[in-house]
């Protein structure tokens, strides 16, 4: 996979998208996280919030939209006993029927997403919860987006595809949970130096340019990526 790139006449090429560098941390290392509430399960990537809330709900279905990422939604549902279900999402991305609502049953998981930051809608939200289910908004491509009075009972933010971090998944949880049997473990430490390495590599491929062995290692990162309850 090729990359866009951006040339300065003063700089190296530096890569549009994907995969962040490591930050300067000497700069950041005083800034308390501004996104961060009491309600947060601070987890090692986005899907492994997946996979922790269905195990703490063990719903007989999990609704998802028929436009998604299959490692970061399908794969939590596919290693648990819930069922999948899609719904359709047009081509604008936006769920033009709310009728497929009719078959969703007390207890079932509904998810959805806020595509490139544009919150989900609110209507179908209601809907669901009213339906009796358990809805999850996938907010990992809008972390900056802000909610005064969010709908859903739980969000899910993933820091890593706004700031160069080598793991990070947040789900947050917007009613009361009994969480006195869930325990965390730490991601495996082999993997995570991995993804450390990665990140330092592309912040040198930033700076200086040249070839691309921090790509090879973020796929391998990715491929590796630890699932289920492991902690931030």
């Amino acid at each position: 996979m090729d990359h866009p790139t951006l040339m300065d006449r003063d700089q190296a090429p530096r890569i549009v998208g994907g995969m962040f560098a490591l930050p300067d941390l000497l700069r950041v290392r005083d800034s308390s996280p501004p996104l961060l509430t009491a309600r947060d399960l601070l987890l090692v990537n986005g899907q492994s919030g997946l996979s922790v809330l269905i195990d703490l709900l063990s719903p007989t279905n999990v609704w998802l939209p028929s436009y998604l990422c299959v490692e970061a939604l399908l794969e939590p549902v596919k290693r648990s006993r819930a069922a999948p279900r899609f719904y359709e999402v047009n081509y604008d991305l936006a769920i033009g029927s709310l009728q497929w609502l009719d078959r969703v049953r007390r207890g079932d998981l509904v998810v959805l997403i806020d595509y490139f930051g544009f919150p989900c809608d609110e209507v179908c939200v209601d809907r669901a919860k009213a339906q009796g289910a358990w809805v999850l908004e996938d907010a990992c491509q809008a972390l900056l987006s802000r909610r005064a009075d969010p709908h859903a009972d739980f969000m899910l933010f993933s820091p890593r595809k706004f700031v160069g971090v080598p793991d990070g998944g947040i789900l947050r949880l917007n009613r009361e949970m009994d969480l006195g049997g869930l325990r965390l473990e730490s991601p495996p430490a082999e993997w995570w130096l991995k993804s450390l390495r990665a990140s330092l590599l592309r912040r040198e491929f930033d700076v200086h340019g040249g070839e691309y062995p921090w790509f090879e290692l973020f796929q391998e990162t990715e491929a590796e990526a630890p699932l289920g309850g492991y902690a931030m």
